[in-house]
This record gives structure tokens, C-alpha cells and sequence, in this order.
């Protein structure tokens, strides 16, 4: 279905003012070309993973997405990074495959990869999942990503990424760093947060993440939030744009059952619907994906 009505704002990579287009997150051809059905996360709290299907919020029928840059950047970091990108996610596929999905392995992974267009184009991807305000916050992501030969990111920033065979998608933005009780997380107060949050609540430090089979990343900025049980591919920055290598990369396969950032338990550790224990800390989304 064709989209109309395309906004105007901000772009959330160069920051200039005017007609937004659509981007794709992760891009269309890494497997982001399928109907995905979104839940927003006042329709999750206080439900167990295995009630999410049903709860929906909003239906994506080419692949999950958002407007959010302009026209140039678009291009731009579709021409320099997403082919690469691409190419990364399918051999992550078809390693993923090959272990039939062993949930809890590490595997060695090899990867014959342009290891700075595949981390610029993740960094452009958590660009885009937050509102125009975060590269404000972080204008030397942005630099990053404009400048298709600057190499290196800031050191205080960690990008880890896993396998995962799903089945739900998660996007963790910039936003709601609270931790509550159960008791206080209802769908009017969290409602009331989500719409003040890209003003009042935003903290510099909050760790993001985006999970779509057959990849997850995080996206953290203190050294002491870094998951080790993800793989840290940080140092794919520290390649020249026009150096492909062959990489191995030991990579944990964790599967993403709940809205919770870095919540990796499967169904059995997560129990029964009864001990479902709900706290908000930070998460924006949690997808299903018709394709998976």
C-alpha cells in the first residue's frame, strides 16, 4: 500500500529541517520487506510473551520502518552502507541456519565483510529509531555516519550484536529510563511518559537496542552496561571504507521473547504467566514479524 502524507521535520542523522522519507529499519532487503504487526508498550505491561499476538498497535505491510530522514540521507547512507549491510545479514542467516537455531550456543561466525559500512549502517539505524533530538546528543554519531570515511567511534560508545532467531522484533529507544513497580506501570501513566520523553526524560547514558532476526545490536555509552554475553564488534569502526576482510566473530544466539531490553530468557526462565514479573526500564516497542 502506497504511503501518502509524508511528514515534515527534522532529518535525524544531518538535522535539517524538511520533507521526511520513509527509512526501513534495518533496510528492506535485509529482510525488513515483510508485513510486521507493531505493539505499542502500554498493550504489554503486565502480559506474558506468549499473550502478545492479538495485541496489536499498529500494522507495518512492507517491513517496519519510520520517516525520519531526509531525502539526501536517505540516498546517501543507502547507497554507501545498506548493500554491505545486507550482505551481513544473510550470511548471519545462513549461519543461523546451519545451527538450527541452537539458542544459548556461541558460534564462531566468519564474515567476509566492509566492517565500517556494516557498523555505520547500524548507527544509523538507532539514529533513526529515536527522535531528531538524539543526534543533537550525540552529533559525533552523526558525523560518523555522514562522513563515509571517518573511521572510529567515540570511545565511551560499545556496539555488541548476536544471532537470534526471534520470534518477536524489539526496538529499545532513548527514552523512559525508569525502573518501577508492576503496580505503577499503568497504560495512562505510561502513556503520559511516552509523550513527554523525547523532552523531559531523556538521559544521555540510557542503552538502546534493536532485534531483528537473524541480528540484534545494543547501542550502550558506559563501559560498566555492556552485555558480555553479546559479541562486541566496536572495532568494526577501526576499517578503512574500502577494506573488505574476512572476520570471526564468536556470536551468542539469544532469543527475544519479552519487551525488556537485554532480556534474553527463554519461555521456560521467563514461567508461567503467573510469575511474569513487569518493570519499565527504557523500551519503546516489541514487534512481531509475520516472516519468522
Amino acid at each position: 500500500m502506497a504511503r501518502t502524507n509524508k511528514p515534515s521535520g527534522r532529518c535525524h542523522i544531518c538535522g535539517i529541517t524538511g520533507p521526511l522519507t520513509f527509512e526501513h529499519l534495518p533496510p528492506r532487503k535485509a529482510l525488513n520487506e515483510y508485513p510486521v504487526v507493531g505493539t505499542h508498550l502500554d498493550k504489554l505491561i503486565n502480559t506474558h510473551p506468549a499473550d502478545y499476538v492479538g495485541r496489536r498497535h499498529r500494522d507495518f505491510q512492507s517491513g517496519f520502518g519510520k520517516y525520519t530522514l531526509c531525502g539526501p540521507c536517505n540516498n546517501n547512507t543507502g547507497s554507501w552502507y545498506a548493500r554491505e549491510f545486507v550482505s551481513w545479514v544473510d550470511q548471519s542467516l545462513r549461519i543461523l541456519r546451519r545451527t538450527g537455531n541452537a539458542v544459548g550456543d556461541t558460534v564462531e561466525c566468519r564474515f567476509d565483510i566492509y566492517p565500517l559500512r556494516v557498523i555505520k549502517q547500524i548507527c544509523a539505524m538507532f539514529l533513526s529509531l529515536n527522535d531528531s533530538s538524539f543526534r543533537d546528543v550525540h552529533e559525533y554519531l552523526a558525523d560518523f555516519v555522514l562522513n563515509k570515511y571517518k573511521i572510529g567511534l567515540n570511545p565511551a560508545i560499545q556496539i555488541s550484536a548476536y544471532l537470534t532467531p526471534g520470534p518477536h522484533l524489539r526496538y529499545s529507544a532513548d527514552m523512559l529510563p525508569q525502573h518501577m513497580p508492576p503496580t505503577s506501570a499503568t497504560p495512562d501513566f505510561l502513556g503520559a511518559l511516552i509523550d513527554e520523553a523525547g523532552t523531559t526524560i531523556r538521559r544521555k547514558e540510557h542503552p538502546l537496542e534493536i532485534s531483528f532476526p537473524p541480528l540484534g545490536y545494543a547501542m550502550t555509552f558506559i563501559p560498566d552496561l555492556s552485555d558480555h554475553s553479546r559479541s562486541n564488534i566496536s572495532h568494526f569502526s577501526l576499517y578503512d571504507y574500502g577494506q573488505k576482510a574476512s572476520l570471526n566473530v564468536n556470536m551468542p544466539i539469544l532469543p527475544v521473547y519479552t519487551w525488556f531490553y537485554g532480556d534474553y530468557r527463554s519461555l521456560d526462565q521467563i514461567g508461567s504467566r503467573t510469575n511474569d514479573a513487569t518493570a519499565v526500564n527504557g523500551q519503546a516497542m516489541s514487534l512481531g514479524h509475520a516472516a519468522f
